[in-house]
């Protein structure tokens, strides 16, 4: 695979795409560290855009300075979602050589509070929904706890389906749906006891809460609700240059 290098007629500063390149690399190194003086011959920068792109990777706890010895890959380095397009964990997971696993906790058949109806445009005294709960891991460790709600009438006899695995990929291939959008809000919490034993923390840890709603031809089909360990789990967006907003 060849070496990723530097776009130096590009408006972004390069110190920063120094840091886009490390980031994308280092869940790949694994235990090899490098020295300012590696990243200086190779990128052909200064020392000083070196330690601008180390400083915010260090910061987001990607890496471990040592002294007289070097950089290295943090023993336990946030694991990155780029928030780009409809993402799969799985697929995420195993693009970072992680093997991902899902534990069923739950499924079952429950009606449509009012939030889940307004969802998924439905009333809430209409057709039942399939819940789905469980934990979803990466590398043998749980990282989120993930509920889905389902219009039972769209999914007949999932319970006799493989639930392990990715809940789009089955929805495509048994049932004819292919997700196609999806809307997505996050904001942070804390965990809660029940929380935190099932993803392996403690109590009041910070956590992400994430609500998503997909859509096939803008119907909505499935409401997802992803409480992510904070301290494992980071999410990440690329700004290219058109994005970035004059005066931010």
């Amino acid at each position: 695979m060849a070496l990723a290098s530097l776009d130096r007629s590009s408006s972004v500063p390069l110190w920063r795409q120094l840091e886009y390149i490390l980031r994308a690399e280092l869940p790949h190194s694994q235990a090899k560290g490098f020295t300012e003086h590696d990243l200086t011959a190779r990128f052909r920068v200064s020392r000083y855009t070196v330690r601008q792109a180390l400083d915010v990777l260090r910061r987001d706890g990607l890496i471990e300075r040592q002294k007289k010895r070097g950089t290295f890959p943090s023993a336990r380095a946030p694991i990155q979602q780029p928030l780009e397009g409809i993402y799969s964990f799985g697929r995420s997971m195993a693009g970072l050589g992680l093997s991902p696993n899902s534990r069923v906790l739950s499924l079952r058949s429950v009606r449509a509070d009012r939030s889940l109806s307004e969802h998924l445009q439905m009333s809430p005294a209409s057709a039942p929904l399939v819940e789905l709960i469980r934990v979803r891991s990466a590398g043998g460790e749980p990282l989120v706890l993930e509920s889905i709600w389902l219009p039972e009438a769209a999914v007949p006899n999932i319970s006799d389906e493989d639930l392990s695995g990715s809940v789009y990929d089955l929805l495509r291939d048994r049932y004819g749906l292919d997700i196609d959008s999806a809307q997505e809000s996050i904001r942070p919490i804390v965990l809660g006891a029940r929380q935190a034993l099932l993803l392996g923390a403690r109590k009041g840890s910070p956590a992400l809460f994430v609500e998503r709603v997909s859509s096939v031809a803008q119907r909505p089909v499935e409401v997802r609700h992803s409480v992510i360990r904070g301290d494992r789990y980071l999410y990440s967006i690329h700004l290219h240059p058109g994005q970035v907003k004059q005066g931010s």
